[in-house]
């Protein structure tokens, strides 16, 4: 007896842990971190030495942000997600929809009361990501380009929550803009990366509609349109030779992508550059903090 309630109260903690660790999965906190370094590094770049507290409380307003718009639109996306992404929380059974439901409203919730701390303009800006990613996850996911616009608008705005924090935005700006267009071509190579599922689950995405070759067109001249802006900063001595240093490594990275991208890609491969384009976004935090020092 004694033996058998042990191993269902032991069997109870190993599904409780289970769930716990389908929870994390489902809220992607690498995400959700990149994210959150996003606004220490708006908030260093506007102003030196930089107020702490406001900052930290931006990055998590930034991460609880990340956490409900990846809760969401699991949620919401879990068609596509059977094919795509069959080992997510939701589709695998290891979440409920109602529980991706309620973590999405917490972390929400959670992101506009840290923002609260900053002020007006940071709540602002976090409900505007709020409410974005819930306008792409109902209506935009399946609208060509305009989906990948708002992700990459979310994607890109913590920069300016760094800045926020600092009581001065203008010179988050830079990197804001900058991310803007890393993270549009990122959404794009992803919606090639996804087009079988996407296809099934009737969203009529630019890579659904036109196919992989005009797909890796517009990434391309995504990619050439910021290199282009990604030496003004350095032009315009706002950032200095640390910037530029960096700048090369990530352009040598953006011209092999643009030249190894080809109609017939893989998924592996495709996977592989959006891997690659994630790893250009941790040079790009990396040449925005050696640019001021």
């Amino acid at each position: 007896m004694a033996r058998t309630t042990t191993g269902g109260n032991s069997g109870r903690v190993l599904s409780s842990a289970s769930r716990a660790g389908a929870l994390i999965e489902l809220l992607r906190p690498v995400n959700g971190l990149l994210a959150a370094v996003a606004v220490l590094v708006g908030a260093f770049v506007s102003r030196s030495p930089m107020f702490w507290w406001p900052a930290l409380a931006g990055a998590g307003s930034a991460f609880a942000a990340a956490g409900a718009a990846n809760a969401l639109n699991d949620r919401l996306d879990i068609v596509s997600d059977r094919i795509n992404r069959p080992g997510r929380p939701i589709p695998s059974g290891r979440l409920s929809r109602a529980e991706a439901t309620v973590a999405a409203c917490v972390s929400g919730l959670v992101s506009v009361g840290l923002a609260a701390v900053i002020g007006a303009g940071a709540v602002t800006l976090a409900i505007t990501w709020l409410v974005l990613t819930a306008l792409y996850s109902r209506f935009l996911e399946g609208v060509p380009i305009a989906g990948n616009v708002a992700v990459a608008l979310v994607a890109a705005t913590p920069f300016l929550m760094g800045g926020f924090s600092q009581g001065k935005c203008l010179l988050a700006a830079i990197p804001c803009v900058l991310a803007f267009f890393i993270h549009l071509a990122r959404e794009i190579v992803k919606d090639v990366e996804d087009i079988v599922g996407d296809e099934a689950a009737g969203l009529r995405t630019f890579a659904v509609r036109r196919g992989a070759a005009a797909s890796f067109a517009v990434v391309r001249g995504t990619l050439i349109v910021l290199m282009a802006l990604a030496v003004l900063p350095f032009a315009f001595r706002v950032y200095g030779w640390g910037y530029a240093g960096v700048l090369v490594v990530i352009d040598v990275v953006l011209i092999w992508l643009m030249v190894s991208m080809k109609a017939n890609y893989e998924n592996a491969a495709v996977r592989r550059s959006s891997n690659a384009l994630k790893a250009v976004m941790a040079l790009g935090l990396l040449s925005f903090i050696v640019g001021v020092l």
